[in-house]
């Protein structure tokens, strides 16, 4: 192998730049890439499917109340239907990182702020004026009050509610996350380990990234440090919570600030600030969106920036971050860095045999 088709990893050992296997260092870390926000529109639908197809994701998680789930649902039948059948495209370049060959993770990306509830009745001041959820904001303002106990088993009603949908659609569930990161709010905070437990979903998201604030401040956004370290603070809440609960979680979260703008400059960045064996990095990969699309009742596609509620702040960014996930340069950074693709399965299993010898 020559030195110019070849680059050295961090041991000093020369990788191929090609997709044949690569030594990787000893023991080396288990990486998911997960994509929020499957089902919100086909543009980010198609745009998550050719994440895994084209290129590394490992992960995602569903709205189950978006405009476009039920497309979701059924590109996933086909994706994982590609996957047993080892036909994807990113299949040499995943063997050469040593991707487990096991089904990706989907999860329940559950949502209280955007679209509408699922179930009726749903508490008047968690909607709009129009009945639809009230965005993060408000959410996150109203549940720093205090709340009627009808109130929380109104919210737990419709978080179960959409985890029904898509089971009942045959989704092969397997983690818990928030949209918005909503799982951090102690209103949903104090849900979530019921819901994992009663669905068995023991493994959740949590969003403690290390080195945000030292990052954000050299960016030169000082207001985005502000609100950092707020998601932070709420962050470890949950992050205690979710331990109380012996809910698996990875060592290492990256993505809360940098949504729609992870590039692979930003992805090198925060993979050496990784701590731990297991780390995960939320993406929001789409492709060509400008707005959000759903079908009209006569077939038609639609566009708009806005359809009952849903929009989609990120939309401008999505293409770069699915690009990323393509390129060649994303698979040599997760080298240098020491780690491999995993799933959050893993995970689970990893944490299950420690709770069995603990017993």
């Amino acid at each position: 192998m020559s030195p110019s088709n070849s680059f050295p990893d961090r041991k000093g050992t020369h990788v191929s730049r090609d997709a044949s296997p690569v030594v990787l260092p000893m023991r080396p870390r288990s990486l998911v890439l997960h994509a929020d926000d499957f089902g919100m529109s086909p543009e980010v639908n198609r745009g998550i499917v050719d994440g895994f197809q084209n290129g590394l994701l490992t992960s995602t998680s569903v709205l189950a109340n978006a405009p476009a789930v039920t497309m979701a649902l059924a590109q996933w039948n086909e994706l994982d239907l590609r996957r047993r059948h080892r036909v994807l495209a990113s299949d040499a370049l995943r063997r050469s990182l040593r991707d487990p060959w096991l089904p990706f993770d989907l999860g329940a990306h559950l949502n209280l702020t955007q679209g509408r509830p699922l179930t009726a009745g749903y508490p008047t001041e968690l909607l709009d004026s129009e009945g639809r959820f009230p965005g993060v904001f408000r959410l996150f303002f109203r549940s720093m009050l205090p709340v009627r106990r009808s109130l929380v088993a109104a919210v737990e009603a419709e978080l179960e509610s959409q985890i029904e949908l898509l089971l009942d659609h045959g989704a092969p569930l397997g983690h818990l996350n928030g949209h918005q990161y909503i799982e951090c709010l102690p209103l949903v905070s104090r849900i979530v380990p019921h819901l994992a437990e009663r669905y068995t979903l023991r493994a959740v998201r949590v969003a403690n990234e290390p080195g945000l604030t030292g990052t954000l401040l050299r960016e030169g956004r000082p207001l985005g440090c502000v609100l950092a370290l707020i998601k932070r603070l709420f962050a470890i809440r949950w992050r205690g919570q979710a331990r109380r609960n012996q809910l698996a979680t990875p060592d290492c979260y990256f993505g809360t600030a940098h949504a729609g703008e992870v590039s692979l400059d930003v992805l090198c960045g925060y993979l050496r600030e990784a701590t731990g064996e297991f780390v995960e990095v939320g993406l929001h990969p789409g492709r060509g969106v400008s707005g959000i699309q759903i079908a009209n009742p006569d077939g038609l596609a639609s566009n708009s920036s806005i359809v009952d509620g849903w929009t989609d702040p990120l939309a401008s960014g999505r293409p770069r971050e699915l690009a990323m996930l393509a390129s060649p340069e994303l698979a040599i950074a997760i080298v240098r860095a020491g780690f491999q693709l995993g799933r959050l399965s893993q995970l689970r299993e990893t944490v299950a045999a420690r709770q069995r010898e603990a017993a």
